[in-house]
């Protein structure tokens, strides 16, 4: 068993004592000729470890070693890449002994095999993740976490690489242009989804270990007071175009998630009793519920037009196919009409802070307006209440 440094020159794997590089040239045009190259030039060598392995300990699946004659051979050489760190060599040619001498079958250690990238390119391959209705957030996770995470091999990966990507990002300007800088929740929602990844393929024995246990901490604050007041919902109302401001009704009347609303079908419109049903799979919180509408909400659903192309859906886009996710020509549609309206910080999610707050100025009792929005608890209800100063003068005129 010994500890190797990788030449950076020509890849070959040579002793940490050599002066200079004894290997050969594989590719290019100097194929076959003498590196030479200077090792004591190396800054930051990257380390190997070579050692033998009994066969029958051998637990990688490769193909068995032949000796000089063609037999089976007894012991199987094998090398693997380390990284920058020599304590991790170390550590690891220690580990590889205990085995060994325990008469233990020695499993290759994946995360010297499987980069950064390779693991999230791999994640969104899979059927099950690709069924998931956050896989569309899942993608934008993806690329934002590619484009600034370094491809090291898992095994390199550190707390500190975490650490450069989130400062990284809170630096960025915003897309949504809700604010200057991207929001510590989406910083944190793309931390969050590369965790699920790495336990992901933890489970599916993908990757060896989690290559990191401690997290970067983001303070996220993302609650939300901010709602609209009488005028500011007349003038959206009149600056939408026809196919979003009849979604945005919904949301305000009704007080349902985006993805419900795009999910709504005009089977589950119960115009005769004034609800519409969603099931299970069309909620967040996985369980059935029914909707209540109001006669605004009723006017407006009555308004929309059945499409011939897709007649199951109520909300479908120009070219009649149902839309997935509030993106693209919704979401420049909708960004539109705030500025033509002159709002500022608001966001389609708002519209749900708009209803419960309403509701529960009206005096409806909060154990309704919890089963209307689907909350599981009253504390997320208390949350999307929003009082403002124009509410607060009602105290002065009781008694």
């Amino acid at each position: 068993m010994r500890i190797l440094i990788e030449c950076p020159n020509c890849k070959s794997r040579q002793k940490p004592t050599a002066i200079t590089c004894k290997g050969k040239y594989r590719y290019g045009a100097s194929k076959g000729e003498s590196c030479n190259y200077k090792l004591k030039k190396i800054r930051l060598p990257i380390y190997w470890i070579d050692y033998d392995v009994p066969a029958a300990l051998e637990g990688s699946g490769r193909p068995p070693q032949k000796d000089g004659v063609g037999r089976p051979a007894k012991r199987h050489r094998r090398r693997e890449r380390i990284g920058a760190s020599r304590e991790a060599a170390e550590h690891r040619l220690r580990e590889i002994a205990s085995t060994i001498s325990e008469q233990r079958v020695l499993k290759r250690d994946r995360n010297a095999q499987v980069h950064v990238h390779i693991v999230l390119q791999w994640y969104l391959q899979q059927r099950e993740v690709q069924n998931m209705k956050s896989y569309g957030r899942y993608k934008d996770d993806h690329r934002n976490l590619v484009r600034l995470l370094p491809n090291l091999l898992l095994r390199e990966l550190r707390l500190h690489h975490l650490n450069e990507y989130r400062d990284s990002r809170l630096y960025e300007p915003s897309k949504s242009g809700r604010s200057e800088r991207t929001a510590p929740a989406t910083v944190a929602h793309e931390l969050s989804y590369f965790r699920s990844v790495l336990n992901y393929a933890l489970r599916h024995e993908f990757i060896s270990e989690m290559p990191v246990q401690a997290w970067p901490k983001i303070k996220v604050d993302n609650k939300r007071d901010r709602i609209l007041t009488a005028s500011e919902w007349a003038k959206l109302e009149r600056n939408l175009p026809k196919h979003i401001k009849e979604m945005t009704q919904i949301a305000y009347y009704t007080g349902m998630r985006q993805g419900e609303i795009l999910q709504i079908e005009w089977s589950q419109v119960d115009f005769e009793k004034g609800f519409i049903r969603l099931r299970a799979d069309q909620t967040k919180s996985k369980t059935a519920r029914a909707v209540f509408l109001c006669a605004e909400a009723i006017e407006v659903l009555k308004r929309i037009p059945k499409d011939l192309r897709c007649k199951q859906r109520v909300f479908v886009s120009t070219v009649g196919r149902p839309y997935t996710r509030f993106t693209g020509s919704l979401q420049r549609d909708w960004k539109k009409g705030l500025v033509e309206s002159g709002i500022e910080d608001f966001a389609f999610h708002d519209l749900r802070h708009c209803y419960v707050s309403r509701m529960r100025l009206a005096g409806i009792p909060d154990f309704l307006i919890q089963r209307q929005v689907g909350h599981k608890d009253g504390k997320m209800t208390e949350r999307y209440t929003t009082i403002d100063e124009s509410d607060l003068i009602q105290l002065g005129r009781v008694g």
